[in-house]
């Protein structure tokens, strides 16, 4: 079984030895832990904390973690890409 969560924005995380960005689906199997971090300017900033599976309960998730959707924030690529 595994439990699949997306970031919001300005968090990363990571998962055994991949890194995660807002948009990009989470899976979180039963024998791995997720980190999640803050973020600034795409870069991992300060750890919010690490979450084994058993942590991870879909209606209290830790801070930067959500079910469902996505929520992407396009402002910064848009910025980066015509500056």
């Amino acid at each position: 079984m595994c439990k699949s969560l997306f970031l919001e924005p300005g968090h990363l995380a990571r998962c055994g030895d991949l890194w995660y960005e807002p948009g990009i689906l989470l899976i979180v199997e039963e024998h791995e832990q997720v980190e999640v971090y803050t973020a600034r300017n795409g870069k991992p900033v300060i750890c919010r904390g690490s979450y084994g599976y058993a942590q991870l309960n879909p209606r209290r998730l830790p801070t930067g973690l959500r079910s469902g959707q996505p929520v992407i924030d396009t402002s910064s690529a848009w910025s980066a890409a015509y500056a």
